[in-house]
């Protein structure tokens, strides 16, 4: 397995390079800690949390590949990634995770945010080239893969060091010279080794294309046929003080600077390449200067547009802001009176411990869940009416009579069908599984849902779209679509209308940790008796809650995903301060409240 990392700058050069269309396929595994939905945006996001610092290189960026012929399942890449954000000491930060497949083999890219917002100050990358070795040859043992050998970690006493592999820098320069940097390294060592003097090694350098120049932050560069740089040391394989030596009859401060050696190359070449090569330069730099110009003109219309908009809805919100908290209050009081009323009745027509009375009480709590989903639609419809149109129906209504809206509306109109013609080449998947498990999340916990009595003993049963979900039996109630949110949701639902907030979950490890991240994620008041499980119910409601306080922060437009750089705005949510316990205190308080219990029975 191989780890590569670095500390960088440059979200949307980085984003891009992601979202690059010659793999056979990119996955968004994961966004975690930002509040924007897609790629881009998210190390837009991440990239603005230095902006309070001194930090430039706000982003680390991290690849892990698997030797070619090793299986990695989900599990193990999840492992593999959290492993290193551990190692590296990046461990909570906003992380992107980005999947690539390239030529049948799939590799992992991982960007953290270097920012830590609330000490204000950048988290050091020191030793990372030995903490990507270590965490490597850690994971082959985990995973049972082959040993690589690496420079810093995994060496017997006494092996030779291997051989140090082009950097990232020396290959994106390679895509643009096309020439491989490993085949210069083997002529040059070949020279080198021929020569027994620093001026005959630049004389059969010289025969073979290459030149020797001073460089700016080296004393001696080597320049390629292309008029590529490289560092000569590196690329021999030796050690600066060896090179010194064998160079020192060679004056290197006599050596032409680097510029007038792609100068005299440029010259050297025929007048009509230099012509051609001068007319491609010019038309690049009058597209560019277009480009710059279109995207000047766009700026000035967004900005234009955007302060309309915000100027009618804050219109629109001072003749009708909508039903008040107050208002949603004493709406939801009548509904619990109503609730009261359809228990009591229960209990005045039914016996006690009776099958009817445990069925009436069961689809009481049912329609009671019914009625409340139905008020929160209710309520959602009059807020959203209050508000009027969203940023981009606004754009569509002001495009009719407005040439600039028109214009802007376009250019949406033209990215948005150019990414999902990126999608569609790329065969994403995983990004629609992931859109089918945000629906099911976002899904009312009613939506669909049919019952039947089941037994004699009181039993209800539940079914969603047809297939079984959910059963109630006596003081206990059963999840057997353990995997669908919805269903578990509607079993806690029902729960806490029967028998109170105080909560016990048998099942799996992997269901008991589901069934809590459900109850953060629908926001529902619930004590769950099992520490480990109040630890994870605390955890997911500081993200989420950190999540809507980010969203609060950016506008409309982005928390959307219609345009993640509206004018006078930073595309990006500010540093949020968490209140309350960490996730380790929370589980560390219910373990104390449940040994004073103990103590108190």
């Amino acid at each position: 397995m191989i780890i590569k990392g670095s500390a960088r700058a440059g979200a949307v050069n980085l984003a891009r390079h992601l979202n690059r269309s010659d793999n056979e396929r990119v996955a968004v595994l994961q966004l975690r800690g930002v509040a924007a939905g897609e790629l881009r945006g998210a190390l837009v996001e991440m990239d603005a949390h230095g902006a309070g610092t001194r930090c430039k290189a706000t982003l680390y960026h991290a690849q892990i590949n698997p030797e070619r012929g090793e299986t990695m399942t989900p599990a193990h890449w999840r492992e593999a990634v959290d492993r290193l954000e551990k190692n590296l000491g990046l461990t909570g930060q906003p992380r992107a995770v980005v999947m690539h497949t390239k030529k049948g083999r799939d590799h992992v890219h991982v960007v953290w945010s270097r920012i830590d917002v609330e000490r204000g100050r950048a988290i050091s990358n020191s030793f990372d080239y030995r903490k990507h070795q270590s965490t490597a040859r850690e994971l082959e043992q985990a995973f049972g893969h082959r040993h690589v050998t690496g420079p810093h970690a995994g060496r017997e006493p006494g092996q030779e060091r291997p051989a140090r592999a082009p950097s990232r820098a020396a290959m994106q320069q390679a895509a643009r010279t096309g020439i491989d940097p490993r085949d210069i390294s083997a002529e040059v060592q070949e020279v080198y080794r021929r020569s027994d003097t620093g001026r005959a090694f630049e004389a059969a350098l010289a025969e073979r294309g290459y030149a020797l120049a001073r460089g700016d932050r080296r004393d001696v560069v080597l320049v390629d046929q292309a008029g590529g740089v490289h560092s000569l040391a590196r690329r021999l394989g030796v050690r600066k003080k060896e090179l010194q030596d064998k160079m020192s009859d060679l004056d290197t401060s006599s050596l032409p600077a680097l510029a007038e050696v792609r100068q005299a190359q440029h010259d050297a070449r025929p007048a009509d390449e230099r012509e051609q090569e001068q007319r491609q330069t010019n038309d690049r730099r009058a597209e560019q200067d277009r480009r710059r110009e279109r995207q000047g003109e766009r700026s000035r219309d967004r900005e234009r547009l955007y302060q309309a908009y915000q100027a009618e809805r804050q219109e629109r919100r001072e003749k009708d802001p909508g039903p008040s908290r107050a208002e949603a209050a004493a709406r939801y009081a009548e509904l619990r009176d109503r609730d009261k009323a359809d228990r009591e009745a229960v209990f005045q027509a039914t016996k006690a411990g009776s099958a009817e009375r445990a069925v009436g009480l069961s689809l009481a709590s049912f329609r009671a869940i019914e009625r409340r989903e139905r008020l929160r639609a209710e309520l959602a419809r009059e807020r959203q009416e209050a508000r009027g149109p969203g940023w981009r129906e606004w754009l569509d209504r002001r495009a009719e009579t407005d040439q600039a809206a028109a214009r802007y509306r376009d250019w949406l109109d033209r990215r948005a069908e150019a990414d999902q013609a990126q999608d569609r080449n790329r065969r994403d998947d995983d990004r629609q599984q992931d859109r089918r498990r945000e629906d099911d999340r976002d899904a009312s916990v009613t939506r669909g849902v049919t019952y039947d009595r089941t037994n004699d003993a009181g039993g209800v049963a539940y079914a969603i779209d047809g297939r079984k979900a959910v059963e109630t039996r006596a003081q206990r109630v059963v999840v057997h679509a353990e995997k669908s949110h919805q269903a578990i949701a509607l079993g806690l639902e029902l729960y806490r209308q029967q028998h109170g907030e105080r909560v016990r979950v048998e099942g799996s490890d992997a269901f008991k940790t589901r069934v809590a991240e459900v109850a953060a994620e629908r926001g529902m008041k619930l004590q769950f008796i099992d520490p480990r499980l109040a630890g994870i119910y605390a955890e997911r409601r500081q993200e989420i809650e950190a999540e809507r306080q980010a969203v609060q922060a950016v506008q409309p437009g982005r928390a959307a995903g219609l345009d993640a750089r509206l004018p006078g705005r930073v595309p990006t949510s500010p540093g949020v301060e968490l209140s309350g316990p960490t996730p380790a205190q929370a589980a560390q308080q219910a373990r104390e409240a449940q040994q004073q219990q103990e103590r108190a029975r």
